[in-house]
């Protein structure tokens, strides 16, 4: 039940945001706001997965570590309307909108949203076990990038801000960018105190 109201929420969302980029939809508008929602959708089911035990979900998702993030990150989904409306309606007269700019923003969302599923499968297959071991994950994305969920997540909007080229755009990826510079602080502190030397270890020789 639980599911379908979500998958109906974000339906209504894609509604809303096709509303409001009517009547000036285009390429670029369209495949974002396709592959976002679809992105959203994928990683709910990745959320119902962990949220079988509440243990594992609140580790994997750093509840324990991060409070503001729970609160902050729906309202930004909800202010993302607000980049959809601007760009069919010029809100505001300052725009960077150019092709080039918005077919670069096409390929990182692309990118991002592969390597998000990709990302989320390796979760997926190896998060409980590794916790449960007591070790933490140190293969498949993790071999070439340090959070590499959050890499992803960070591709997205800057992706988004390449797309739509609008202030409120820039607003919203600034936000996001220092939501997830701030999580990745928390989680480090939290890894190296519960790991030590061994993830110091991990952090000097490998990935980025």
């Amino acid at each position: 039940m639980a599911a379908l109201r979500f998958i109906l929420l974000l339906l209504i969302f894609a509604v809303l945001g096709l509303f409001l980029l009517y009547p000036h939809i285009d390429w670029f508008s369209g495949v974002y706001l396709f592959f976002s929602t679809s992105l959203a959708i994928f990683q709910f089911f990745v959320y119902r997965h962990f949220a079988k035990s509440e243990e594992i979900r609140t580790i994997f998702y750093a509840q324990h570590l991060d409070k503001l993030w729970d609160k902050v990150v729906p309202l930004l989904g909800i202010l993302e309307l607000a980049v959809f409306f601007d760009y069919s309606h010029h809100l505001i007269p300052f725009r960077f909108v150019r092709v080039p700019f918005q077919s670069l923003g096409l390929l990182l969302l692309l990118l991002a949203c592969a390597w998000l599923v990709w990302v989320d499968r390796y979760f997926l297959q190896n998060f409980e076990s590794h916790y449960r071991a007591g070790t933490f994950l140190s293969g498949g994305p993790f071999r070439y990038i340090h959070h590499p969920r959050y890499a992803g997540l960070a591709l997205t909007r800057m992706a988004m801000l390449l797309i739509f080229g609008s202030i409120f755009a820039l607003i919203l990826s600034l936000i996001w960018l220092w939501l997830l510079h701030r999580r990745i602080r928390l989680e480090e502190a939290w890894l190296l105190s519960r790991f030590g030397d061994s993830y110091r270890s991990y952090l000097a020789h490998s990935g980025i």
